[in-house]
């Protein structure tokens, strides 16, 4: 028995029997494989009552093949305003070359990823009234592409490594200081730029456990005022530039040699240009907020918060042309700011089996462009300092003219001294 002649519904359209049955087919192999090891050790009979150490290690690994065996026979399709023959046979015009010789092609990914984490732990109440805790943490970090298609840069392992560290302290549950620090070192930097120290501080203040409020109980049952001010830090480099501090080349154009039997030969520029100032991106966050309970049945809590980034990589595009640079470096001098309020609402309420919880939160901010390093535009209005990130601005479009009262009665409209007015 002859196999059916395969033909579509158009020149270009392919029927869903051809997909499935005639073009071959992929085999998919994914695993994922995750272990995690920890030790821990108590110390308060050793050294000190409430001193623990922690250790962990992990090891992550996850690959994916994809096998893909193809063929594309000829295929034909039937030309609707003349389909058949004067014998009443199909037309049947071919779509192209076709081939039933199968093509294999292979795709490969996958990365593993090794961690390391020690900390040394501390909590103790003393004389019932001071409550003093404690963190020192190193942690290590490597992640690694398997699979980098000749990719040099890609190659290398992703590695980060730091330490930080916690200081608590609190008084009878009513004043509560917090320290912290973060020392990190990334691969992105250079060798002299490559650790960052991040501090930050925290207070409060629970007002509800002061002698003084005690009348007020009944009504607010719990009253806290917080507040924090830190210093972050990000290596992630425009997303995906690796290296910034050394300079790269690349393929650039070419030349024609030669006058009879032309030979054209490719040439090599300057790249990105190296920059080994380039360090951590950095950010100032504050918040001030507030923690209510009334009744015992609503919560309330409402912040006010406020950041500042520096050092944002952007394109020094003050850098002007004459200088020889095919391409904009990256360099940390981009500013940003944010500020908002969040707040959110909780109300519980319950009367026998019968309960009832309602919730609510609601968050609003603003940010603003502090710093681009573009040229500054001929008309203010074109400028992006001082505006919303990704904010769409222009022309307000009000309609089209309706009549020719509409016209009379509107704005001259006259954008160049070029153009005719309306």
């Amino acid at each position: 028995m002859a196999t059916p002649t395969q033909f579509s519904t158009g020149a270009y359209a392919m029927s869903p029997y051809y997909f499935l049955n005639t073009t071959g087919y992929s085999k998919d192999f994914w695993n994922n494989a995750q272990s995690l090891v920890g030790i821990t050790q108590d110390f308060s009979e050793l050294i000190t009552p409430g001193l623990r150490a922690n250790v962990k290690f992990s090891w992550d690994a996850k690959n994916s093949t994809s096998l893909d065996r193809r063929k594309n026979p000829v295929t034909y399709y039937v030309d609707k305003k003349n389909a058949r023959d004067s014998d009443g046979n199909l037309i049947l015009i071919d779509n192209g070359a076709g081939s039933d010789y199968f093509e294999l092609e292979d795709f490969h990914s996958g990365e593993r990823a090794i961690n390391f984490e020690s900390s040394l732990m501390y909590d103790r109440l003393f004389a019932d009234k001071h409550r003093l805790g404690g963190l020192f943490l190193f942690s290590m970090r490597e992640r690694t592409n398997n699979f980098p298609s000749k990719n040099y840069i890609a190659a290398l392992p992703y590695r980060n490594t730091g330490i930080a560290s916690r200081l608590t302290y609190s008084y009878q549950d009513r004043y509560f200081i917090e320290g912290n620090f973060g020392y990190n070192g990334s691969e992105n930097f250079a060798p002299k730029k490559r650790f960052g120290f991040f501090p930050s501080l925290a207070m409060g203040y629970v007002l509800s456990n002061e002698s003084f409020f005690k009348p007020l109980l009944p009504v607010i049952n719990f009253l806290k005022i917080r507040g924090s001010i830190g210093k972050i830090g990000s290596d992630k480099i425009d997303g995906r530039r690796r290296f910034a501090y050394n300079s790269e080349m690349e393929d650039r154009g070419g030349y024609t040699f030669g006058l009879a039997g032309k030979k054209i030969l490719t040439g090599i520029a300057t790249g990105y240009p190296g920059n080994p100032l380039v360090a951590w991106e950095s950010a100032l966050k504050r918040n001030i907020g507030v923690e209510l309970t009334m009744f015992n049945k609503l919560t309330i809590q409402a912040d006010y918060f406020a950041e500042k980034r520096e050092g944002i990589y952007i394109p020094q595009e003050s850098v002007p042309s004459i200088v020889g640079v095919n391409i904009k470096p990256l360099v940390n001098i981009g500013k940003m700011e944010n500020k908002g309020i969040e707040g959110s609402l909780e109300f519980n309420h319950h009367q026998g089996d019968f309960g009832l919880q309602v919730r609510g939160n609601i968050t609003y901010n603003r940010n603003k462009k502090i710093f681009d390093d573009k040229p500054t535009p001929i008309w203010a209005y074109q400028s992006d300092i001082g505006q919303r990130w990704g904010q769409q601005r222009g022309l307000i479009a009000m309609g089209l003219f309706q009549s020719e009262e509409e016209i009379a009665h509107s704005p001259v409209q006259k954008f160049s001294p070029h153009v005719q007015e309306i």
